[in-house]
């Protein structure tokens, strides 16, 4: 094996006495070493470090999002065809939405860009039951006296929006 030491090109080396006469290389001992390498692995650690504190936006979201869909099944589940005013078209709807919107919160804490199609299944699938339940009914049910569906129409949205928008920053992979 050869011990001779690594010759650095000149294309480099011209880059390097530039960086040594620019007024940021007098900045001291604790400043970072001005190789060109060294400025990118710095640059790179750095944008590294811009996206790690959104991860536990993702977690706390997901987490949220898992919990509440879980819930809305073990409700569906207990209830499920014992509710007198639900169809079957509702009450599939809502079975759709409840385990695309659990998928999705799956999706979502393992950073799959599928998380988005599955919120908007979910959603699709809340919107289907609100117009059965509530417009196409012989006998429609008060929406205001139905929190659940307000709220799972709260979360339904909050979740695409959110799931959008990490799609956008580049998050999903």
């Amino acid at each position: 094996m050869n011990s001779a030491p690594l010759r650095i090109p000149s294309a480099l080396e011209g880059m390097k006495m530039s960086l040594a006469k620019s007024p940021d290389a007098q900045l001291g001992p604790s400043h970072v070493c001005p190789h060109p390498l060294a400025m990118i692995a710095s640059g790179v650690a750095a944008a590294q470090t811009d996206i790690a504190p959104l991860r536990w936006h993702m977690w706390a979201v997901g987490a949220l999002t898992l919990i509440w869909y879980a819930l809305g099944l073990g409700q569906l589940g207990v209830m499920g065809s014992a509710a007198q005013t639900s169809t079957f078209l509702s009450q599939a709807s809502l079975a759709v939405c409840l385990w695309s919107g659990l998928g999705g919160a799956v999706l979502l804490l393992m950073r799959s860009r599928y998380a988005v199609q599955a919120m908007v299944v979910a959603l699709v699938g809340v919107l289907t039951a609100s117009l059965d339940l509530f417009v196409l009914a012989s006998r429609p049910v008060d929406f205001y006296a139905n929190p659940t569906f307000l709220s799972l129409w709260l979360i339904a949205q909050v979740s695409l929006y959110y799931t959008l928008r990490i799609r956008s920053l580049g998050l999903l992979k």
